[in-house]
């Protein structure tokens, strides 16, 4: 009974009376291959414009958005990916019709210069506050145990790094991370996503780097090689697909699933960072999450054989 009385208000109305409105302005495209990013998801435009082009044998190449620290709650998902993309560039060579090349949109963050080394970065994601899609993310209840745990993560620093602290975040979708921990802490500066200040101008001021969700900013920080740290509290992340990544980086202390460790590891490195960030195993660490993203200046001929083969 749900179902008949909500599938008619619920279905899009880009797929039904609107749909010949969107497939008459989406203009058709003849090539060979296409390539998509994570914004085809919502693009409706765009997903007209695959389904006509594949419809004329072109094909379809979908590239991973984030890092490989995602849990695992899309096998579903990606399953219906692997049904309409003829493969996936860069995701896990656990998933289907995998293609494992080289990421180009790292490759700025090699050798990245700072111009100071002052601040502590803290970079957040706030999701939207009404749930569209299976999320790998705190939605709900979730986002207040977020809330709670970098405000105790925070509260447990020495005061000296508090006054350093920038956070980063998107604008408030409804759960106002960054208002709350400002009244909490009001020293904190508050960065946020979208408005002018790009992410790269706080990294260059970054003396330490905390990321507390499974993104892409992870995979940023660990290739500008700024000394980073991980925050995926255990009250919400689990079943991540890449634990051998995971055990590795707990083991060098870069990896934390405990707000009150994590935050008293940066109380004592704080004052000398490089004597924990350059020792030989954190290095080796370090490098070895970055292997799964094969990040590498010659990237060309590797891009150009693909082309070719397929």
């Amino acid at each position: 009974n749900f179902i008949k009385l909500n599938l008619y208000h619920d279905l899009p109305m880009s797929i039904v009376e609107n749909f010949n409105h969107f497939k008459k302005n989406t203009p058709s495209l003849k090539k060979k291959i296409i390539f998509g990013t994570s914004l085809f998801y919502s693009n409706t435009c765009f997903k007209i414009l695959v389904a006509q082009a594949k419809k004329n044998k072109s094909k379809f190449y979908l590239q991973e958005h984030n890092g490989s620290l995602f849990q695992e709650i899309n096998t579903i998902y990606d399953k219906e990916l692997s049904n309409i993309t003829d493969g996936l560039i860069n995701h896990s060579l656990k998933k289907i019709k995998n293609f494992k090349l080289p990421r180009l949109d790292f490759l700025k963050y090699i050798d990245f210069k700072r111009t100071s080394k002052s601040n502590l970065l803290i970079v957040a994601n706030e999701t939207v506050r009404y749930q569209q899609k299976n999320y790998h993310l705190p939605t709900g209840p979730e986002t207040q145990i977020e809330y709670l745990e970098i405000k105790s993560l925070i509260n447990n620093l020495s005061q000296k790094i508090k006054n350093k602290i920038i956070l980063r975040n998107k604008k408030d979708l409804g759960y106002s991370l960054s208002k709350k921990i400002k009244k909490d802490f009001n020293d904190i500066r508050i960065s946020i996503l979208n408005e002018k200040k790009h992410i790269d101008v706080e990294l260059k001021k970054a003396k330490l780097i905390l990321c507390t969700y499974p993104g892409t900013a992870i995979s940023q920080a660990l290739v500008t090689g700024i000394p980073t740290v991980i925050f995926l509290s255990k009250k919400i992340y689990s079943n991540f697909h890449e634990k051998k990544i995971i055990e590795i980086l707990k083991k060098n202390k870069i990896f934390f699933d405990d707000a009150y460790k994590l935050s008293c590891h940066i109380n004592s490195v704080w004052n000398n960072i490089d004597s924990w960030w350059l020792q030989k195993d954190v290095v080796r660490g370090r490098k070895f999450y970055l292997r799964s993203f094969d990040i590498k200046k010659n990237w060309l001929e590797e891009w150009s054989n693909f082309l070719k083969k397929h």
